[in-house]
């Protein structure tokens, strides 16, 4: 028994001096290092970690593990070693590892790493169901963040201009837009900002009624867009171009346009006339000697309104000298009447069609405008598309005047959110406020300066901001501001700016005086229309056939001032 007593205290010392050293042991130090050495640490990444004990005599070299601060995972652990994997937190961290002595538990040692977050956002997609709606209509609208690591894959919306439509959220991946009841084409702009990097956003422009869809001034006639969704013209008949089924008798004052119901936007070419009804489909009127009514027939003049063939699912209208655009809410778009200089964009060239046909390469389009010989159209993304006659450069592509029969893009202009083609120039209003042009300057419809030179590539209208809709007529160009004030700048033949004190050729912009309270505006050959808040119209410039819609005789009667429409007992003039 005393044998077998010894025995266990001599192993039970053995042990102890294993665990704890000898009697004699001192420890000096703990120490760590790791593998790889470098910093910080990738999320989710490792690294090897080694301690080293120092001491005199025979001392212990084991080490206790454990993570003081922050998040990480020990594993594979000895009593010399362990393995450290980082956090996956999303944000970036640190993270401390500490090792004590087992010998002696004062003898510590702590190391910490820097763990990225381990996300990075690289770019964000968006995307909608519809790009051009119909009024009161919704687009579902997502964002796809893009990176690496564990981001966020929510999004901050914001919806600009504030109030014109709304969103169903302000947060998340994806969001409904649903558009206002009533619109005058206001292009919208939607940006999706990454909840994890706000540097990284990407921007969407949807449309409603990408027209300024409640008054429209031909070459010598004028339509509005009444409260009840029926339709006045005034002005020339000599086309049969008012629609009222009269015997092409010119209208000094507002008639109504026959068999016209459910209207929602009107669009008005030099002698012929477009309206967009309710249910998606068109009605046209008026010239139709290069096939512009798109109704089939044999280019014969109606006087009354006639459906426009195939024509289906339309958002929006546009009417030129002879021809006419439609917008379809799938963002595609139909062309008809005359392809003398390739205006209808669909590769056939110079072949007239009186049924609409699709215009090559265009998709995701949000606006459309209609130039005398050349068009343009908006995609979702801001960047536009020009095609047609580039005789005095108004398309914009910066190349050799050269026609294009299909669309293409006009290079290094992006974040527009409306368009406006003259008889030989165009115009783009960007998001910021500003405004852009390009083609001819003949008569200083361009805005840019006194040089009076065409511009093959986009300039910058001089001195103009604060724009929230442009309209581009025969050979001059008419902008609203915020304030709901109008200035004007071009040809002021017949008084079309609505200044007297302008020059023949006003190369920058001067105001258009007496016009307040502006919501809406158009921009004929010779004349100019503008709508006021409370649906008055107010009218200015040429008026021999009749197109201002004013009492010619009164005394008071100014053709170079804007001046009322006389409505007399009509309703007023549908408005927001």
């Amino acid at each position: 028994m005393k044998q077998l007593n010894w025995f266990i205290c001599l192993t039970l010392c053995i042990s102890v001096l294993v665990a704890c050293g000898s009697p004699t042991a001192t420890i000096t130090g703990v120490s760590i290092t790791a593998s790889p050495s470098a910093q910080p640490l990738d999320a989710g990444g490792t690294v090897t970690l080694n301690a080293i004990v120092t001491g005199t005599g025979a001392f212990n070299t084991a080490v206790t593990w454990s993570v003081v601060s922050g998040a990480g995972t020990l594993s594979e652990i000895t009593t010399s070693s362990a393995i450290l994997t980082a956090p996956n937190l999303g944000v970036d961290s640190v993270v401390q590892i500490r090792a004590v002595s087992l010998q002696d538990s004062s003898k510590t040692k702590d190391v910490t790493f820097r763990v990225n977050k381990g996300a990075t956002v690289s770019d964000v997609t968006i995307a909608a169901s519809l790009v051009a709606l119909r009024e009161g209509s919704t687009s579902e609208i997502q964002a796809t963040v893009l990176g690496t690591g564990a981001f966020s894959s929510e999004v901050n919306w914001t919806l600009e201009p504030s109030g014109f439509g709304t969103l169903s959220s302000s947060t998340g991946a994806n969001v409904t837009y649903t558009a206002p009841a009533i619109s005058f084409g206001r292009v919208v702009q939607i940006t999706a900002s990454s909840v994890e990097d706000s540097s990284k956003r990407k921007s969407i422009f949807l449309s409603v009624n990408a027209v300024k869809a409640s008054i429209a001034a031909g070459s010598f006639h004028s339509l509005a867009l009444k409260t009840d969704r029926t339709i006045l013209s005034w002005g020339s008949d000599t086309n049969g171009q008012l629609g009222d089924g009269g015997s092409s008798t010119d209208q000094f004052l507002p008639v109504s346009v026959a068999n016209a119901t459910n209207i929602v936007a009107i669009a008005a070419g030099d002698s012929h006339s477009l309206a967009l009804k309710f249910d998606g489909t068109i009605l046209s009127w008026g010239n139709d000697f290069k096939g512009q009514l798109g109704d089939g027939g044999s280019n014969t003049n109606q006087s009354a309104p006639v459906p426009v063939t195939g024509a289906k699912n339309i958002v929006a209208i546009a009417a030129s000298e002879s021809n006419s655009l439609a917008l379809k809410e799938d963002g595609t778009i139909l062309a008809w009447g005359s392809d003398a200089f390739n205006q209808l964009g669909n590769g056939a060239v110079n072949e007239t069609k009186s049924v609409p046909v699709p215009v090559l390469n265009a998709i995701n389009i949000v606006a459309i405008a209609a130039g005398r010989r050349h068009a343009l159209a908006l995609q979702a993304d801001g960047r536009l598309l020009s095609w047609g006659s580039d005789e005095d450069g108004q398309l914009g592509d910066g190349g050799t005047n050269s026609d294009k029969d299909a669309p293409t893009f006009i290079p290094n202009v992006n974040n527009i959110i409306a368009i406006a083609a003259g008889e030989d120039f165009s115009l783009a209003l960007k998001a910021d406020g500003t405004m852009l042009s390009w083609g001819s300057d003949e008569f200083g419809q361009l805005g840019d300066s006194a040089e009076l030179s065409d511009k093959v590539a986009p300039v910058v209208v001089a001195g103009v901001t604060n724009i929230i809709g442009i309209a581009a007529g025969l050979n001059y160009a008419l902008a609203l501001k915020a304030d709901g004030t109008l200035i004007s700048w071009g040809s002021d033949e017949g008084g079309k700016l609505g200044n007297p004190n302008s020059s023949d050729n006003q190369p920058t912009f001067v105001p258009a005086l007496i016009a307040t309270n502006i919501v809406a505006i158009s921009a004929g050959a010779f004349h100019s229309l503008a709508l006021k808040s409370d649906g008055t119209m107010l009218s200015w410039g040429n008026f021999f056939f009749g197109q201002l819609g004013q009492d010619t005789n009164s005394p008071t009667f100014n053709p170079n001032v804007p001046s009322p429409v006389a409505l007399g007992q009509f309703n007023k003039i549908r408005v927001p």
